[in-house]
């Protein structure tokens, strides 16, 4: 009798553990979704976004991995349960782990600009005109899905500038992070091979134990520029023992505040 009721309950068991693996998740009015969102900075203004339009961060406007461009989204800061409603029109966000970057106008709206970030309550009000059939994932793919918009992925070896998004901080190992606070900056270059021999010198003059970041930006003519910075700190004082320790292996280095 005892063997039947745990056969049973076994049965059970993975019966439930069916249904719930292979139970969808319909992307349409209605759903909600919970994670990090952080926005815009002002650098990104003017740029084109993935639907075409000139990104402005006056617009309550905002990026997501798949909702259809034009899709109307309410956004709850789960912090102090203000709300702002934003249009999808750009694709991203790139940065590990976020589910969604919305504009300057919109993070004000909501008191995201004091924290850079927040955990928020997604909730899609209507699909944008290009959806056509609802989106059906489950628990895995979403996940897959957020990992597919990552940039960060198999970028180990790879030396080709276009891999690497402008606005994003990578480890000379090719993973995308994103530090606080403030680094050191201890070179610019003009592409990321050169980049990485650098770190590779920091390494071999003893700097091995510390943080190492490459932070892509743009320079006076638009052309992208690696900078190679070292150390997470949370003000410019903190960053000083390092400074000279620099300073001693002819590293010259001054305080930049690590890019969100």
């Amino acid at each position: 009798m005892q063997q039947k009721i745990w056969t049973l309950a076994f049965l059970v068991f993975i019966s439930a553990t069916d249904v719930f693996s292979q139970n969808p998740v319909k992307i349409g009015v209605g759903y909600k979704q919970k994670g990090i969102i952080s926005y815009y900075t002002e650098r990104f203004s003017n740029r084109e976004t993935a639907s075409g339009e000139k990104f402005d961060n006056n617009d309550l406007v905002g990026s997501h991995p798949k909702l259809p461009f034009n899709s109307k989204v309410k956004i709850t800061n789960l912090g102090n349960s203000k709300t702002v409603v934003i249009r999808v029109n750009d694709r991203g966000p790139y940065a590990y782990g976020r589910i969604m970057d919305i504009s300057l106008a919109a993070a004000k709206k909501i008191d995201l600009i004091a924290t850079g970030t927040a955990k928020v309550e997604l909730e899609v009000l209507s699909m944008g005109e290009s959806a056509t059939t609802p989106v059906l994932a489950t628990e895995k793919e979403e996940i897959k899905s957020n990992d597919k918009h990552n940039p960060a992925k198999n970028l180990a070896t790879s030396n080709n500038n276009a891999d690497y998004a402008v606005g994003n901080t990578y480890t000379p190992k090719g993973e995308m992070v994103d530090p606080i606070g403030f680094g050191l900056q201890v070179g610019a270059f003009n592409d990321i091979k050169t980049a990485r021999t650098h770190c590779a010198h920091l390494v071999a003059a003893g700097f091995g134990s510390e943080k190492m970041f490459i932070q892509v930006g743009l320079d006076a003519q638009k052309m992208k520029k690696f900078k190679v910075l070292v150390g997470e700190f949370e003000d410019k004082i903190q960053c000083e023992s390092l400074k000279n320790r620099l300073l001693m292996q002819k590293f010259n280095s001054f305080p930049q505040k690590h890019e969100r």
